[in-house]
């Protein structure tokens, strides 16, 4: 009577966990658990404030058919939260040895002593999860009881010998030849299998350009206040005061947004820039001759709210070509 008491009381924890599992929405569930102390705009990671990147998480989480991601963005626009985001998520909810490669040992390192690591321990849904054995946590390695991390250098050595559910891969353009190709590898065409790779854009020909371009590419776009039409970022379609001695208040006033169908005008203020991002979607570039089971998505730095059109006269750069009239 007692082992069946057991028995059953093991089945009603199983049964608890399971269906806890498949309820748990993923945004909410790592907006509520993890903690970030190095993220610049939350503690507690919210992916709904970087909402270029709501889809490709969706697509890597929920979409059966898709088994491959690529994420071309640029800089400081949150590469380095989605992956902490995501592998907490995994680690408690949907387990499966996990690959997380970067470019060189430093970055490695970096990455998990002072930016994973510490969103483990924060995170209270992990306490049980963690392993009790000091050896099964090392400096770049975590031997969970139900699963494997491991952070390693994209380098022949450290890509071969693993067999991974999921592959990260991180600044793929800066990737030594070959490298992708050994990465993409380890998951030895598990049916369940999920890779996602993130960078900034690279040049033709190169292994992490042409990965990109084997997938349905999607380019973010923002819907125009006046016509309603839907365009993708673009920096030529920045306006502003080009004077040779420049007024830095007059300028800062001059720098606008325009419409390149009907040349409406938006003024440059985080107001604008969050409601253009938090309203902007995904929009397929048509090339139908792609793999669909890769999704490849882009978006401009223009489409992080953070980042002003004001920035580029202080980098002395300037756009080739202005649209709009009277600038």
């Amino acid at each position: 009577m007692r082992d069946v008491e057991k028995a059953v009381g093991f089945l009603n924890l199983f049964a608890d966990n399971v269906s806890a599992g498949m309820d748990v929405e993923p945004i909410a569930w790592i907006r509520e658990n993890v903690i970030d102390q190095q993220s610049a705009r939350s503690t507690h990671i919210d992916f709904t404030l970087s909402p270029f990147l709501l889809e490709p998480i969706d697509k890597f989480l929920n979409d059966g058919t898709v088994r491959h991601i690529n994420l071309m963005a640029p800089t400081g626009s949150g590469k380095s939260t989605l992956f902490v985001g995501l592998l907490n998520y995994l680690i408690a909810n949907d387990a499966g040895n996990t690959l997380v490669a970067f470019q060189n040992e430093q970055e490695t390192s970096d990455f998990a002593e002072t930016r994973l690591f510490p969103t483990f321990r924060d995170n209270k849904a992990l306490k049980n999860l963690l392993p009790k054995k000091r050896h099964a946590a090392r400096k770049t390695e975590i031997l969970f009881p139900h699963m494997n991390l491991w952070m390693v250098s994209a380098t022949k050595g450290q890509l071969q010998s693993k067999s991974c559910r999921y592959l990260i891969g991180d600044e793929m353009w800066a990737w030594e030849k070959g490298m992708v190709r050994e990465f993409l590898a380890r998951h030895h065409d598990r049916f369940n299998r999920k890779i996602l790779m993130v960078s900034q854009g690279g040049d033709k020909g190169t292994d992490w350009v042409d990965e990109y371009e084997k997938g349905r590419i999607h380019h973010y776009h923002w819907q125009c206040p006046g016509c309603q039409e839907w365009n993708a970022y673009d920096w030529r379609d920045v306006i502003y005061s080009k004077e040779e001695n420049i007024d830095w208040e007059r300028f800062k006033e001059s720098v606008k947004m325009v419409c390149p169908r009907c040349l409406y005008e938006i003024e440059d203020t985080v107001h604008n820039r969050r409601h253009l991002a938090g309203g902007g979607k995904y929009v397929f570039s048509g090339n139908t001759s792609a793999l669909p089971e890769i999704v490849s998505y882009n978006f401009n730095a223009l489409a992080c709210y953070w980042v002003s059109g004001r920035i580029w006269p202080w980098n002395g750069y300037w756009p080739i070509k202005r649209r709009g009239t009277g600038m």
